[in-house]
């Protein structure tokens, strides 16, 4: 009897608890919601900005540095026959400095070159234009010292095909490594008088005077023939007798510059011996020329024992 009393009480006070619990819910769940649903400002915060991610600014342009390739350059001529120049001397720095000749100097056949370079394997290059712009002759020189160092720069420029009085050029530079053109230009202009002629030789070609001529005991040659025409590249035959199996073969122009120098070698030193060798060259319009085969003095380096052979050089 007891145990069922008792039994009858609990179920009786989890019934008024029960009771209890439902009179303080009451009916509005909006509290529960609010507490439960995250606000729409925050949302669009969050989405904004998304956890663990940084802001990430806006890109800002900054042009890269390029070099000016034609700094320094002017589209004003130096003189009326002389071209836009297209890569001058740093005047803070020039690498080139011509003495002589002057602007304005006037020239009859020869251009006598002087001045001081610093430049690569102290090799400078020399073009003289005429009034049109043509190009009348080029060569090239050697200072006393190359680079870093200034050299001594002694050079000729000899020029034809000039009838009468007319305005020129001449252009001193350095040739570029890498593919030839023309840099550290210094233009001279000048007045070109009509130029002499050098010596007409056999066959109506042309050659400067032979200071020491050799004989067949030296040089006797076969090919080329005088005042026969070689074209790009000169093919030289023949027997030589020579110190050390040694000599040059130098080409001059018809205005008496040289266009190449190179060396050569025989099959047998001092004594008659065959040769046989190829001298490119490269000149800007048919013309004479001439043909020189010649040992180096051992004593002062001066030009001996010259064969010469008047030729035309062809385009």
């Amino acid at each position: 009897m007891t145990a069922r009393i008792r039994l009858a009480s609990l179920l009786m006070a989890l019934a008024a608890s029960a009771a209890l619990l439902a009179s303080c819910g009451g009916d509005d769940d909006s509290e529960t919601d609010d507490f439960f649903e995250p606000d729409e400002a925050e949302d669009s915060e969050t989405a904004t900005e998304a956890p663990g991610e940084i802001p990430t600014a806006s890109a800002t342009t900054v042009p890269s540095p390029t070099a000016d390739i034609t700094a320094g350059a002017t589209d004003e001529p130096v003189g009326a026959a002389c071209q836009p120049n297209p890569s001058p001397v740093d005047e803070g720095d020039p690498s080139i400095l011509v003495d002589s000749p002057a602007p304005g100097d006037s020239v009859e056949g020869i251009v006598e070159v002087s001045g001081e370079a610093r430049v690569f394997e102290a090799t400078v290059s020399l073009a003289l234009y005429d009034a049109d712009g043509e190009l009348l002759a080029e060569t090239f020189s050697t200072t006393s010292e190359g680079a870093p160092a200034f050299g001594e720069l002694e050079a000729r420029v000899g020029y034809a095909g000039v009838d009468e009085q007319t305005e020129g050029c001449l252009w001193v530079f350095e040739s570029s490594a890498e593919d030839g053109s023309p840099t550290h230009v210094v233009q001279v202009p000048l007045e070109l008088a009509p130029a002499p002629g050098f010596i007409d030789a056999e066959g109506g070609a042309w050659c400067p005077e032979n200071p020491d001529p050799a004989t067949s005991e030296n040089f006797q040659v076969e090919q080329p023939l005088p005042d026969e025409t070689v074209i790009g590249a000169a093919r030289v035959q023949g027997l030589a007798a020579v110190f050390e199996a040694q000599f040059l073969v130098r080409i001059y122009d018809a205005a008496g510059n040289i266009v190449i120098e190179q060396p050569a070698t025989t099959a047998e030193g001092q004594v008659l011996s065959e040769f046989d060798v190829g001298v490119p060259f490269v000149v800007p319009h048919t013309q004479p020329g001439c043909i020189w085969l010649f040992e180096a003095s051992a004593e002062d380096g001066s030009d001996t024992h010259i064969y010469a052979i008047p030729v035309h050089l062809g385009v």
